[in-house]
């Protein structure tokens, strides 16, 4: 499964309902940059993106043993930022001391990056 701009006509495989294993499935977050010549990659995801994916790969878990999820907006380690937030979200814990560090340090590359 994946997640691109909307634009380009993919919102079928964002659809948890398509899962075709039971063994492993593999969701894709690219980012939804549709500006600067398909840079889909250059995005950070807001939590109020990132939440419908969390109630997703929880109704995939119930059909799937194994799910990995995978942010490939990398550019400015947007996709570290996104990972701990989505892995706070579906944990519906907080992150570790170290995974705070992490998050605020990746947060301050980003704002220096703009």
């Amino acid at each position: 499964m994946t997640d691109s701009p909307e634009k380009e006509n993919l919102g079928f495989l964002s659809n948890e309902e398509n899962v075709t294993s039971k063994d492993i499935a593999v969701v894709r977050l690219h980012g939804r940059n549709t500006t600067r010549d398909h840079y889909w990659y250059d995005y950070l995801y807001s939590e109020k993106e990132l939440a419908p994916w969390v109630h997703k790969i929880k109704r995939i878990k119930e059909e799937t043993d194994n799910v990995f999820v995978y942010f490939n907006n990398h550019y400015s380690g947007k996709a570290i930022v996104n990972a701990l937030q989505f892995k706070e979200m579906i944990n519906d814990q907080p992150l570790s001391e170290n995974e705070n560090n992490a998050l605020e340090r990746a947060r301050k590359y980003i704002s220096n990056s703009v």
